[in-house]
C-alpha cells in the first residue's frame, strides 16, 4: 500500500512539473491597463501587468545566443480595492524573480505601504509602472527583438489570430493591415540561401509555423508569400500565389531567370501586385517591391497566368524578354522614359527618350556580366559587375519630352540608367546587326559555361556554319547522320531559326539507370535542361568540365 502511494505521489509530482516546463500559450481577456517592470538588464527583462478581466502576468524574458529571445510566464488573479491591489498566488507557475505577491498600493507605481503611496515616497516605490509600447505587446513576442519568441512550445500552441489581432491593433484600412504584416514577416524570417543552392530547405515552405516560430527562421520565396497568405486569410483579406519567372541581373536581360513566387491582394478595393521575397531588407519590408505598378512589375516579373500582369493590355513572354528590364529603388515608381528593348542593333549610337522633367544618370558595365554563368556553375567563374560613369552622350530637347543620344565605341556594350534615383533600366547595345551578334556568340562560344555554349551552337546552326557546330556539338550528336552531314528535322530547325537571343536558366535533372543484372545498384548522374521560348529544349550533359548536347527535343 505504501508503494502504490509513493508512486501515485511521484506520478502526481511529475505532471506538475511537466506543466510547469510547458508555457500556458492562451491570451488573456480583456486589455492590459498597466505594466511594471521589476528587472532590467541587457539579458533580462521581468515585469508585471494587468488585465481588465481581473488577471496579471508576470513575465521573464531572457536574452540568448544571436539575440533570440525567450519567456517564462506566470498567471494569476488580482483584486482591487480602490488604491488597494491585492495580487494572489499564480495559479499557473514557471519561475521565482523579484516580483513577490501579495498587497500593493498603485499611484504611479506600486507601493508596499499605504502611507508610502499616498505621500508618494519616491524612494519607497516599490515598481514604477511604465506604459511604453514594449510593456504592451503580447507575451509571446520578444521584448527586444519584436519577433515571435524561440520558446519550443511556440510553433504548435500559438494561435495565428492572437498573432494577428496585435499586428493589425488600430490599423483601420486593409493597407495598413497588409503592411504590418509585411513588416512583421520582413523582420522575423531571412532567405534560405544554403537551402535554394542544396535545394534542401530548413522548413517546408508550407509549414508557416515553423517558419514564422522555429528555430531556423529560413524561407524561399514560396515560405515568405504562404506566410503572408496565411496572415491575410486570418485577417479575412484576399490574398492570392502568383507564380512565373523573374530576371534578378544584367545576365538575364533576354532570359528566364529564376522561378518565383509573388502574390496578388485585394487592398481597400482593389488587386496590388507584392513581391515580399525581393522586398525584405533585413528589419523591414521595402516598398519598392510593396504595390508595385503592373506596368514596372512586368518589365522583370512574368507570372504564368497572362491575367496576374493586371494590365489592360497583358505582354507575351517574348515581349517580357526583349524589353529592357526595370528595377525600381522606391516606392511608388512611375516610368518616366519610352520603351526600350533588351537589345539594340544600331550604327554608332543608342538613343532614348524620358520626359523633360526627370533626372537621369547614365553607366556602362562590362559586357562579359551577360555571360555569367547561372546558379549551378562554379562560383570562381562569375564576373565582377564594374560600372562606369557614361559622358559620352548628347542631350536633344523637344517639348515635354528630351531624348539622349550615346554614341558606342565598342561593338557589344550594357547600359544601366537611373531614372530620378527611383529607377533603373538596363539594356544592351550592338553595333551592329542580329546576324553579327550571332557571329559574336558564335566567336565567344565556350563548353565550359553552359550561356555561352549554348548561345554559340544556336548561333552556328542559324550562321549555318556547321564546322563550328561540329567543333561545339560533336559529329556525332543530335545534329549530324552517320555521314556527319547536317540532318535536323524541320520543325526544331524553323523554331531554331526563329530564335531570337532569348533561353532559360538552366535546370539540373537527375537520372538514375538500372543494371538489367542487378537492379538493386541503381546508377545516377546529372544533366541538364536548358530550353528557348519557341519550345525547343535542350538536355545537356557534362563530362570533365564540358558541356555537350545529348537530346534536342
Amino acid at each position: 500500500m505504501k508503494t502504490v502511494l509513493f508512486v501515485s505521489v511521484c506520478l502526481a509530482l511529475h505532471g506538475v512539473i511537466s506543466a510547469k516546463e510547458k508555457i500556458d500559450w492562451s491570451v488573456p481577456t480583456g486589455n492590459i491597463e498597466s505594466a511594471f517592470p521589476c528587472k532590467h538588464s541587457a539579458k533580462q527583462t521581468e515585469f508585471i501587468r494587468i488585465y481588465s478581466s481581473g488577471i496579471y502576468e508576470h513575465l521573464l524574458f531572457d536574452v540568448k545566443a544571436e539575440g533570440k529571445e525567450y519567456v517564462k510566464r506566470n498567471l494569476g488573479k488580482f483584486v482591487r480595492r480602490g488604491k488597494k491591489i491585492t495580487f494572489l498566488t499564480p495559479y499557473y507557475k514557471q519561475f521565482s524573480g523579484e516580483f513577490k505577491y501579495g498587497i500593493f498600493y498603485h499611484k504611479m507605481g506600486l507601493y508596499r505601504s499605504k502611507w508610502d503611496a499616498i505621500l508618494e515616497r519616491t524612494t519607497r516605490r516599490a515598481f514604477v509602472e511604465n506604459n511604453s509600447p514594449a510593456y504592451h505587446k503580447p507575451f509571446f513576442i520578444g521584448m527586444k527583438c519584436n519577433v515571435i519568441v524561440f520558446n519550443k512550445e511556440a510553433k504548435d500552441e500559438l494561435e495565428f489570430h492572437e498573432l494577428v489581432a496585435y499586428l493589425v491593433a488600430g490599423k483601420e484600412t486593409d493597407s495598413a493591415k497588409v503592411a504590418s504584416f509585411e513588416h512583421f514577416i520582413a523582420r522575423s524570417i531571412s532567405y534560405d540561401h544554403v537551402g535554394f543552392e542544396t535545394e534542401t530547405t530548413v522548413n517546408d515552405q508550407f509549414d508557416v509555423r515553423s517558419i514564422l516560430t522555429g528555430a531556423n527562421r529560413k524561407a524561399l520565396c514560396e515560405g515568405y508569400s504562404n506566410c503572408l497568405r496565411q496572415l491575410c486569410y486570418t485577417a479575412g483579406i484576399e490574398i492570392y500565389e502568383i507564380p512565373g519567372w523573374t530576371r534578378t541581373s544584367v545576365a538575364e536581360l533576354s532570359r528566364l531567370g529564376g522561378y518565383h513566387v509573388w502574390n496578388k491582394i485585394y487592398v481597400d478595393g482593389n488587386y496590388e501586385l507584392h513581391d515580399l521575397t525581393w522586398a525584405d531588407n533585413g528589419d523591414y519590408a521595402h516598398g519598392s517591391w510593396l504595390n508595385t505598378a503592373p506596368e514596372v512589375m512586368v518589365l522583370s516579373h512574368f507570372p504564368d497566368r497572362i491575367e496576374e500582369q493586371l494590365l489592360e493590355t497583358p505582354i507575351s513572354q517574348i515581349d517580357f524578354l526583349t524589353t529592357a528590364c526595370v528595377y525600381p529603388f522606391v516606392e511608388g515608381v512611375a516610368l518616366k522614359h519610352s520603351p526600350l528593348p533588351s537589345y539594340i542593333y544600331t550604327k554608332d549610337a543608342v538613343q532614348f527618350t524620358v520626359h523633360s522633367d526627370a533626372q537621369v544618370a547614365l553607366f556602362r558595365m562590362n559586357p562579359d556580366v551577360l555571360f555569367e554563368p547561372g546558379t549551378k556553375e562554379p562560383k570562381g567563374t562569375r564576373t565582377t559587375q564594374i560600372i562606369f560613369p557614361e559622358s559620352n552622350y548628347r542631350k536633344e530637347v523637344k517639348g515635354d519630352s528630351t531624348t539622349y543620344v550615346i554614341q558606342l565605341t565598342s561593338f557589344l556594350t550594357v547600359f544601366q540608367i537611373e531614372i530620378d534615383d527611383s529607377y533603373e533600366i538596363s539594356f544592351a547595345a550592338v553595333k551592329g546587326t542580329h546576324s553579327d551578334l550571332l557571329s559574336f556568340y558564335a566567336q565567344q562560344a565556350n563548353q565550359e559555361q553552359y550561356e555561352k555554349y549554348v548561345k554559340g551552337v544556336l548561333s552556328a546552326i542559324k550562321l549555318k556554319d556547321y564546322e563550328l557546330l561540329k567543333n561545339l556539338a560533336g559529329e556525332r550528336s543530335v545534329f549530324f547522320d552517320k555521314k556527319g552531314r547536317f540532318a535536323l528535322n524541320k520543325e526544331p530547325l524553323a523554331l531554331i531559326e526563329a530564335w531570337d537571343g532569348t533561353y532559360s536558366e538552366l535546370f539540373e535533372l537527375k537520372n538514375t539507370t538500372f543494371d538489367p543484372k542487378d537492379t538493386a545498384k541503381p546508377t545516377e548522374w546529372k544533366s541538364y535542361l536548358v530550353e528557348i521560348p519557341n519550345g525547343v529544349k535542350f538536355t545537356l550533359n557534362k563530362v570533365d568540365g564540358r558541356y555537350t548536347v545529348a537530346k534536342l527535343e
